[in-house]
């Protein structure tokens, strides 16, 4: 291996920011996120230095969705095991390798502080998988950040056998002999689309705006979105009602058509685990076939519809298959269960820098090698984190349009990256440009 690293020093600090507007999925409406950010300093074997930032929501509501613990207490538990984390990885953690080595080390130590915080607090139950990857995220982006600006290199260049100490098989198992990460990326590309988000609340056309909607100059409606930046591809946010949710993207086309007409567009519709099992969802995409087949063919996937359990019966997703590809989001919590899901038919996979770098790397891998979709999500992100979405999405070939609703909802949490990566804010003919993406470690100047 080339250049083995350690940390030195991780430091954590969060920010609170009130949503521009509600943002209702599943059964929530969310009026407010939280952020962290995290700045991790690296050093080599001959002592030299480099730092790393990165920012994720704290994804609570979404990452651990149980009604046993309530929403401030585990708000507040996630925080604390970022917090205790990033204590431990500064005075206890020693070991030394490539970003994806740390990784898989600190793995079972996130795991290990999360279950003292349960017992601790006397919570009804342990921290969700998905949260402690929430809560990992910004601290492994971050080190692969220090580790590109620790070479003067792009992080992305820095995945192949010059630099990891492992090929894939290391992680994996034995199928990827001989495989590195950087097999299965692209060269960054220079154009990543945006997929806006629609809330089942949501105004379609400029008809249905509110009086009491923002006036801050951005649209109030998804005619106004399109018609301001082009947009041509929408993720919908359904309620798991098969009739009102097939309603609702009949309207969502139909608004579509009409804002741009003859322009294709693509949808794609996340129930957030609200459907009990498969045949509401095949019931829900008959509707739309029936009243609209432009509407249904624009369809390219459906997400996560079923709860995330593992239970066989439910992860059946050879019925829906026959209609559309079904993605799997909040099912998997490593490369194991993807694979497991992908036996039983699932489609593919939606990346999200919530569920960190390295572990996208690893899901990208899985999934190009079985033949898999990829997605890219982002957890209504904001500022380094939506960057880091961009970044994941410009190197790895993925359907539907990248996630960014965090432009919609939480435009704040953007404005001070925007000042020195303009680039990735601007949404021209539904793109965004990568150019301010370049340069040592993940490419973001902040």
């Amino acid at each position: 291996m080339a250049h083995p690293i350690r940390i030195a020093e991780a430091a954590l600090v969060f920010e609170t920011f009130e949503l521009r507007t509600p943002f209702v999925y599943g059964k929530g409406a969310h009026t407010h996120t939280n952020r962290a950010e995290v700045r991790v300093t690296v050093e080599d074997a001959a002592g030299k230095r480099a730092s790393g930032v990165a920012q994720m929501t704290v994804a609570s509501d979404w990452a651990w969705p149980t009604k046993a613990v309530d929403g401030e207490t585990k708000q507040a538990a996630l925080r604390e095991l970022e917090t205790r984390f990033a204590a431990f990885l500064t005075k206890d953690f020693d070991e030394a390798g490539h970003p994806l080595d740390l990784y898989k080390a600190q793995r079972p130590e996130l795991r290990r502080i999360a279950l003292e915080i349960k017992k601790e607090r006397a919570l009804a139950e342990p921290i969700a998988g998905l949260a402690e990857m929430i809560a990992h995220s910004a601290f492994d982006i971050a080190t692969h950040d220090a580790y590109g600006r620790l070479l003067g290199a792009p992080s992305w260049d820095l995945l192949g056998p010059e630099h990891c100490a492992h090929d894939l098989s290391h992680y994996l198992g034995a199928d990827f002999k001989g495989a590195y990460p950087r097999d299965f990326l692209t060269p960054q590309a220079p154009q990543v689309r945006i997929a806006h988000t629609v809330g089942a609340t949501d105004a379609l056309c400029e008809h249905e705006v509110k009086s009491d909607a923002p006036q801050d100059g951005l649209p109030n409606s998804l005619e106004g979105w399109v018609k301001a930046q082009g947009i041509d591809a929408v993720k919908l946010k359904l309620k798991g009602d098969a009739s009102w949710d097939a309603q609702r993207v009949l309207d969502v086309a139909a608004a579509m058509e009409a804002a741009a007409p003859g322009k294709p567009y693509a949808l794609s519709v996340d129930a957030n685990e609200q459907y009990p099992d498969p045949a509401p969802v095949v019931e829900m995409l008959e509707r739309v076939k029936a009243g609209s087949p432009r509407a249904f063919d624009a369809i390219v996937y459906v997400e996560q519809p079923t709860p995330r359990t593992l239970d066989a019966a439910r992860c059946d997703a050879s019925r829906i298959t026959k209609l559309k590809p079904v993605i799997a989001d909040e099912a998997p919590t490593s490369p194991e269960e993807l694979k497991a899901l992908y036996d039983q038919g699932w489609s593919g996979f939606g990346l999200k820098a919530g569920k960190c770098l390295s572990g996208c790397l690893l899901y990208t891998a899985l999934s190009k090698k079985m033949g898999k979709m990829l997605t890219v999500q982002d957890n209504s992100t904001t500022g380094l984190a939506y960057a880091a979405t961009v970044a994941i999405a410009a190197h790895v070939e993925t359907f539907g349009g990248n996630e960014a609703n965090g432009r919609q909802f939480n435009p704040a949490g953007n404005a001070r990256l925007r000042a020195t990566c303009p680039s990735i804010f601007e949404v021209k003919n539904g793109r965004v440009s990568t150019e301010d993406l370049k340069g040592p470690g993940l490419g973001w100047t902040y």
